[in-house]
């Protein structure tokens, strides 16, 4: 049985998924504690070797994607998102 965390990153998972590859901008709490607000997008693939990663991000309930203020690939803590804004709305997730 999925706990109710377990759900809300799955489902945040797919909403991320559902922007196909436009760019968003997603909020969420860093390690440090500290709201970090991205403009980012999925499916871009500059820059990847095909060597992959040493871990599967899902499983430990990350999401990878493309930060157009970093230039460069992020992951995102999906646990830790508070609001995604896609299309002209936006999503306000409670902590849990």
């Amino acid at each position: 049985m999925e706990t109710t965390q377990e759900v809300f990153i799955r489902s945040l998972s797919q909403d991320i998924d559902r922007t196909n590859g436009k760019f968003f901008t997603i909020k969420f709490i860093k390690k440090d504690g500290t709201l970090r607000k991205m403009t980012c997008r999925t499916g871009v693939s500059k820059g990847v070797t095909g060597k992959g990663l040493a871990f599967e991000p899902k499983e430990k309930g990350l999401k990878v994607v493309w930060s157009t203020d970093a230039e460069g690939y992020r992951m995102i803590n999906l646990a830790q998102v508070t609001e995604i804004t896609f299309d002209g709305k936006t999503t306000i997730y409670n902590q849990l």
